[in-house]
């Protein structure tokens, strides 16, 4: 994909398509990751500087980085059983614990909430994030049982046999946890901006779109096993999420369809630095000169200098490089940006 970039075991950024085999460091460990949006009743000039640092204190108060507290947790239960079963009593128990403290969690890095206006000044909500530790835990049971069939190659499991259909459906489980995780963050943004804003949702525009996952389809006449790895789905028609910088916000668009690239898009702009290199690279002078009319955790501007603006492509270049695979919707540019340390 156009955002291409390196990651830990493969790169971020490809799409692979499989018959049997299915490889767990080609959906990655947060599995589900992926980008939701909502869009709200109101325009974004009536919402003032006062208006916006309050709500993001809001949602900074009611949307943990990392955890809930006990009693939060305890109401997080029926929603994580709701979820389906898991395939070992390992995960049942890790879901007990981490998904329910960690359901309608942020977490840190390139995860977000933000507030942006479109080009029509309309108001929408989005964020990004995955499925927090239970995506770990996923992979991280599984790959124990995975094998590579050269040394050296990626791990994979058979889907014909038992290890692998667990792996596909623990995999979905945590594909519907990253979804619910991000719809509870949402919801906290929705009671924020209608406390301080007078906005209320519009429920008809949910889209959730994720970009680290795997599914069987239909490609050239075959059922093929698609790994996405940071990568949209792009079927004609189809709505995704592209991400791009703090500053440069995100596109809604529409797949086209393209056969070549198995029906994807890019997932984001894609990082041109590494977090170390941005962090020696950008001052926090330049972080905030960047990040200017834009309302932020500015206090604590210099953690999150791995994150700047100057790390990522332009987004505008990334859209143009996939003009065969979707079309621009919507163009939504940050108001608020509530990034994590």
């Amino acid at each position: 994909m156009p955002d291409v970039h390196e990651g830990r075991t493969v790169p971020n950024g490809v799409v692979v398509a499989t018959t049997n085999l299915v490889y767990p460091d080609l959906v990655g460990a947060d599995i589900g990751c992926g980008a939701s949006a909502l869009r709200f009743a109101g325009a974004a000039e009536d919402l003032s500087t006062a208006e916006l640092e309050a709500i993001l204190a809001a949602v900074h108060a009611s949307v943990p980085t990392l955890k809930h507290s006990a009693a939060r947790a305890e109401e997080n239960a029926s929603e994580v059983e709701a979820l389906g079963e898991l395939s070992c009593a390992s995960l049942a128990n890790e879901a007990r614990r981490e998904g329910r403290y960690q359901l309608g969690t942020i977490g840190r890095g390139n995860h977000f909430l933000e507030l942006a206006r479109d080009e029509e000044g309309g108001v929408w909500g989005v964020v990004h994030t995955g499925s927090r530790a239970m995506g770990h835990a996923v992979i991280g049971h599984h790959l124990r049982a995975a094998r590579a069939a050269v040394p050296g190659e990626l791990p994979a499991l058979d889907v014909r046999e038992q290890a692998g259909k667990d792996y596909f459906a623990d995999m979905q489980w945590a594909c519907r946890y990253a979804t619910a995780n991000r719809l509870a963050i949402l919801n906290a943004l929705a009671d924020a901006l209608e406390q301080h804003g007078g906005m209320a949702a519009e429920e008809s525009s949910y889209l959730d779109c994720l970009h680290n996952f795997a599914r069987m389809e239909q490609h050239g006449g075959r059922m093929l096993l698609v790994h996405r790895k940071s990568a949209n789905a792009a079927d004609v028609g189809q709505r995704g999420i592209v991400a791009g910088s703090m500053k440069s916000g995100s596109r809604i668009v529409v797949g086209l369809g393209h056969a070549g690239s198995l029906r994807s898009s890019s997932h984001g702009a894609g990082r041109l630095m590494s977090r170390t290199e941005a962090s020696e690279k950008v001052s926090t002078a330049q972080l905030k000169g960047m990040m200017r009319g834009i309302v932020y955790h500015e206090q604590q501007v210099a953690r999150f200098r791995d994150e700047a603006p100057q790390a990522y492509r332009d987004l505008r270049n990334v859209m143009r490089a996939q003009s065969e695979l979707v079309r621009g919707e919507r163009a939504l540019v940050p108001l608020l940006n509530d990034k994590r340390w």
